[in-house]
């Protein structure tokens, strides 16, 4: 397995996670006000890349997340 596809593994079980857990990342303060609640989370295995995510209440008694 190539180093591409072991990112693409390792993106997709930390995303995985982040649906199970989602306040499992670290909040992160910005000066931007609209970045209110913004948590951050590494890709397991690739320290270097991070998931910028926030938690959004769908009303549905599950969490949805949104990530740039």
């Amino acid at each position: 397995m190539d180093v591409s596809d072991k990112f693409l593994t390792a993106a997709d079980q930390t995303f995985k996670q982040l649906a199970q857990t989602p306040n499992m990342g670290r909040v992160r303060e910005f000066n931007n006000p609209n970045l209110v609640d913004v948590r951050q989370q590494a890709v397991k295995g690739f320290k270097n890349y991070l998931v910028f995510y926030r938690t959004i209440d769908c009303g549905c008694g599950n969490f949805e997340s949104s990530a740039w």
